[in-house]
């Protein structure tokens, strides 16, 4: 039996145990047994959550997988299983609760689809609209603008063999949303080094020029600003922006930007933290030229 110990918002240490049962087990192996220890924790982030979800979905690619939780606390437990996790992993609990409406507060783990990939982007932008009082129009545009391209690459461009997952919560008495985007593609750094001018970049280097402005695949239909405007925003908002893929880690923490090697994650983990007390001036994003939103953005159809 394979163990994975979960605490809080550790995905670092996540990955690495990820990529040792990865390295170790037996791929001719049919059945593979994999035990995720909560260590008792009062609160796991969804992030960890949609990251687990997608890793047992990559190895039931291979495997028959038998997942067992252990150490769950009573209350964790309950939103564990509020957030669909338990489903997603074929895990059996009992839920001794009711279960209310999402919307507007927060998104379970979602599977995506070609099919739902457009509401997943309207419940987000919803929930920026309510919870994020105060906050300019163009600033939730270019969210909603960010978050759907996100969505969008995971199904059209990643490549992936697996479904993606998305989630998102709105913390109040934290002040804040966080929101996951997780697929199992090819990943930015390769997608990235598939133009020339970009082919013998490092994946540290890769994810490192992917959040700046006209850094794109296509130059022809995509201006490179997704990221970039996303990046602007967290920084101002003093929030956090978090991308994982290949063997490296972009974190933007406030006003500070580092890159630095991670242990490797064969696809994107783009984790987005708004914090919802601080309101962000658009004038300090758009700056006073006369080119609007609207037309930074036209044309664009892919983040990298």
């Amino acid at each position: 039996m394979y163990v994975i110990k979960l605490e809080e918002d550790e995905l670092t240490s996540v990955l690495r145990q990820m990529q040792g049962i990865l390295v170790h087990r037996d791929p001719d192996q049919s059945k593979l047994a994999v035990q995720l220890d909560f260590q008792n924790q009062i609160f796991i982030s969804p992030l960890l959550l949609a990251v687990v979800s997608a890793f047992v979905e990559k190895l039931r690619l291979r495997h028959d997988v038998d997942v067992l939780c252990v150490n769950l606390s009573s209350v964790n437990a309950d939103y564990i299983s509020r957030m669909n996790f338990f489903d997603e992993v074929g895990f059996h609990y009992q839920e001794h609760f009711t279960r209310r409406k999402e919307s507007g507060r927060f998104i379970p783990i979602t599977r995506i689809t070609e099919s739902n990939y457009m509401s997943i982007t309207s419940d987000l932008t919803k929930i920026i609209q309510q919870q994020w009082g105060g906050i300019d129009g163009s600033i939730v545009a270019a969210l909603d603008w960010s978050i759907a391209e996100i969505i969008d690459n995971v199904f059209n461009h990643s490549e992936t063999k697996i479904d993606g997952f998305v989630v998102a919560q709105h913390f109040p008495s934290r002040n804040r949303i966080d929101v996951t985007v997780v697929d199992g593609g090819m990943g930015i750094p390769k997608r990235l080094k598939s133009r020339a001018i970009y082919k013998d970049l490092s994946a540290t280097e890769a994810l490192d020029i992917a959040v700046e402005k006209d850094v794109t695949v296509d130059p022809e239909i995509n201006k490179g600003a997704g990221l970039f405007y996303t990046k602007r925003i967290i920084q101002e908002n003093r929030g956090t922006l978090r991308i994982n893929s290949d063997k490296a880690q972009l974190r933007v923490t406030g006003k500070v930007k580092r890159v630095d090697d991670a242990p490797k994650w064969t696809g994107t983990i783009v984790h987005l933290r708004i914090r919802t007390n601080i309101i962000v001036d658009p004038e300090i994003i758009w700056g006073n030229t006369p080119e609007s939103f609207d037309a930074i953005m036209n044309g664009d159809r892919d983040l990298w």
